[in-house]
């Protein structure tokens, strides 16, 4: 299982995992009964070599770069899968609920339309991506979908750098100051100018004995205090349990809400790890001392089998 929802130093050990069974060097041992879960993140610069693929049906490029996993490397194949196949859900109906909700439907729509049955990469690449997003006046949705995209670089423009002012006085000609935008945070900022879905990162600890805090495997000698500065080795390592929070703690006023509960809780308890150069900035997520927390009406629980887990408090005393 691979996804966003793991501690980015348990994601770069289950990369290690993945491209020893279905990497580029893998064996056909390595690789034998193997079913790997997962979610957009395989997308991304993993050299990671299917025999055979399911995905849901999502934007056309994306779409192409899923399919440029499968029979990467030339190997020996299972008979049944000599050649390459992809299965595409809900290519001949609705999309899926979830992709609906992350993709624009408009779009699921068109690569609905113009996805072949046969695909040769690289040479369909630039055609098959042109069809999904030219300009489409007859398309009777094209119209929202262009208003979209005009919100989009509306809200982006907000957070354009100004442009460098030059002054007779060389020391004032500098990249100092450059980034200074007008923000309640950085956190805010980042989800702001993030195109798609806003998200929110944070660094991911647990409560350990005596108040101290240690990483989420962590053992207890490896604890430490939330009242001083940790040390630079320390406050690397912090900076690795970046993890992702789902799409339900930043949906609308939610992500107001779920920023400003750990900015608060950050203030009151570890303000002097705002003095690390690693760690200043970043909102950090203290779960007990077995893996679980309470954030704005729902329980998380963290394991490094499942990753990071979410259900609504209600419901989970129904």
């Amino acid at each position: 299982m691979y996804h966003a929802q793991f501690t980015a130093e348990e994601r770069i050990r289950r990369e290690k995992e993945l491209m020893a069974m279905i990497g580029k060097k893998s064996s056909r041992q390595d690789r034998e009964n193997v079913i790997i879960v997962g979610t957009q993140v395989l997308e991304q610069s993993l050299d990671i070599d299917f025999d055979y693929l399911i995905t849901d049906l999502c934007p056309m490029d994306l779409l192409l770069q899923r399919i440029g996993r499968l029979h990467r490397h030339e190997r020996p194949r299972p008979g049944a899968l000599a050649k390459p196949v992809c299965s595409v859900l809900c290519a001949c109906g609705e999309p899926e609920q979830g992709a609906a909700r992350i993709y624009d439907r408009y779009i699921l729509e068109r690569t609905r339309r113009y996805l072949p049955g046969t695909v040769r990469l690289p040479e369909d690449i630039p055609r098959l991506v042109n069809l999904v997003y030219e300009p489409d006046e007859t398309d009777p949705e094209w119209g929202k979908y262009r208003d979209k995209l005009g919100i989009k670089e509306s809200k982006a423009e907000n957070w354009v750098l100004p442009p460098p002012k030059y002054s007779k006085r060389e020391r004032r000609n500098s990249i100092v100051g450059m980034l200074d935008v007008s923000a309640d945070s950085d956190k805010r900022a980042e989800a702001a100018v993030r195109d798609g879905l806003p998200s929110v990162d944070v660094l991911a600890m647990r409560m350990a004995d005596e108040g101290r805090l240690t990483y989420l495997s962590g053992a207890e000698n490896e604890a430490f205090r939330a009242d001083s500065v940790p040390s630079e080795q320390e406050s690397r390592r912090i900076a690795m349990q970046r993890l992702r929070l789902p799409f339900v703690f930043c949906c609308g006023t939610q992500l107001e809400d779920t920023i400003g509960v750990l900015e608060r809780e950050n203030t009151e308890r570890l303000a002097a790890w705002q003095s690390s150069p690693w760690l200043k900035g970043e909102l950090v997520l203290v779960f007990d001392k077995n893996g679980e927390r309470e954030l704005c009406g729902y329980r998380l629980r963290y394991s490094a089998d499942s990753g990071l887990r979410y259900e609504r408090i209600g419901d989970a005393n129904e």
